[in-house]
């Protein structure tokens, strides 16, 4: 009952406007998962026999239990792009006209977590019993994991209140949206990093001392951040922002309650990773992890100028653009995304109150957040001693906004907030307009 009370003052002290916003991005979410063509989306059809793996209760791909069976038809529908398993494959385009014929679901995504495709696996479940067609799992599946995780972001930002809408633009970025509405982990990804990162400067904004519980519900948030994509558990490090507000405790109660949250999530990383069976980690391109890490440490700046290549080289709309999503990207959106970068740069006149430990902190974990997942790609996917990195994609970078929005906001606590913010509304007409925009463009 007190919980409930708490619930319904908390929603009466919203703005309302925000509520509004809410079910409208949903409407634009649900029309790019019905819109969008099936298995367009980024290792749509390795997440889907993954999510299928889960809607049957196979949890987890141990060692000599691998995949969940699934009808022939529906595995050339799902993995028609991903020829990884010749076998399997050819199994399955031999029968896939019979409806008794049934393969192992092995794909790429078999050694992640289940907890990111629970959302999709219900849906799985539910239109499996329905008798729908695989265009139709498929849709129902990124309409129900776009609504569970992007609710979950969406109220994670009512935990700050200078920069929320800073953050709520970061998210409407179509890139952002897109991922949100894919049939993949990085629905949970993005919910569980940008949540972390709003707790952790909405505890700043406070300015009170921080509670042991606080640091159990950022300890939680960190285990769904370990649970989705183990690299970026880094991002939990942003808690040590939180250092002067634990007042008279000594210095090894500071490192252990601030530290705790990466720890679970690297323990929740290397708990799923370890029970998976190895043979789910899919090496390409000749890469011989050991050989190249000893590569990597005995020439550490043929590698700092492999990683700092790679973060110059990057397009920059390979980030802001889903060039995946929609038809002429880079001719019909070059002017959208110089001026959302322009206005960017304004937007960064945003106090968010982090002071200097905590925009530092943040920086500095940006760029260890880059590393991070640069160098499992170097090590897994890139053939010994290569000078660029094979693998590397625009969305890996976007978990790492926020702290990027962090670390470069400008100190303004002269300014009167309240009436900056009301006369910025306007700003978040340009990702809505860019939104429908690109929804009603898709391929």
């Amino acid at each position: 009952m007190k919980s409930m009370t708490r619930l319904l003052i908390a929603m009466k002290a919203i703005d309302k406007r925000w509520l509004v916003g809410y079910v409208f991005l949903l409407f634009v979410g649900f029309s790019i998962s019905l819109k969008q063509p099936p298995f367009y989306m980024p290792d749509e059809g390795a997440h889907y026999l993954r999510a299928h793996e889960v809607s049957r209760l196979h949890l987890i791909n141990f060692r000599g239990n691998v995949g969940a069976d699934v009808s022939c038809s529906e595995y050339i529908t799902a993995a028609k792009k991903y020829h990884l398993t010749p076998n399997v494959q050819k199994k399955a385009e031999d029968g896939q006209a019979d409806p008794l014929c049934t393969v192992r679901s092995r794909n790429t995504a078999g050694s992640y977590s289940f907890i990111p495709y629970i959302p999709a696996a219900a849906a799985l479940a539910l239109t499996d019993t329905l008798g729908w067609a695989v265009e139709q799992k498929l849709a129902a599946a990124r309409s129900l994991n776009f609504l569970v995780w992007f609710s979950i972001l969406f109220a994670g930002l009512m935990f700050i209140c200078k920069g929320r809408l800073l953050i709520l633009c970061i998210v409407l970025m179509p890139a952002f949206f897109w991922q949100l509405v894919a049939l993949s982990a990085d629905g949970a990804s993005l919910a569980s990093c940008v949540v972390f990162v709003c707790a952790v400067v909405g505890l700043i904004q406070r300015g009170q001392a921080v509670s042991g519980r606080a640091i159990g519900w950022l300890v939680a948030l960190a285990m769904l951040i370990g649970a989705s994509k183990g690299v970026y558990a880094l991002i939990a490090l942003f808690a040590l922002a939180l250092w002067d507000q634990l007042p008279g405790k000594s210095w090894w109660f500071k490192v252990a309650s601030l530290a705790s949250p990466t720890v679970a999530a690297l323990g929740i990383f290397l708990l799923f990773t370890g029970m998976a069976d190895p043979s789910q980690v899919y090496l390409g391109n000749g890469a011989v992890p050991a050989e190249q890490l000893n590569y990597v440490i005995q020439n550490p700046l043929a590698f700092s100028k492999t990683l700092l290549d790679m973060f110059l080289s990057t397009p920059l709309e390979a980030v802001a653009v889903p060039r995946y999503a929609v038809a002429n990207p880079r001719s019909s959106l070059n002017a959208a995304i110089i001026f959302g970068l322009a206005l960017a740069v304004l937007m960064l006149r945003s106090d968010f109150g982090a002071g200097r430990r905590g925009r530092f902190l943040a920086a500095a974990l940006s760029v260890a957040g880059f590393i991070g997942f640069c160098l499992p790609l170097y090590l897994t996917y890139t053939p010994v001693g290569a000078s660029s990195i094979l693998g590397i994609q625009g969305r890996y970078y976007l978990p790492l906004l926020p702290l990027v929005f962090v670390a470069l906001a400008i100190n303004m606590s002269d300014v009167n907030w309240p009436a900056f913010q009301s006369k910025a509304g306007w700003i978040i007409v340009l990702p809505i307009l860019f939104l429908l925009w690109a929804c009603w463009n898709i391929k």
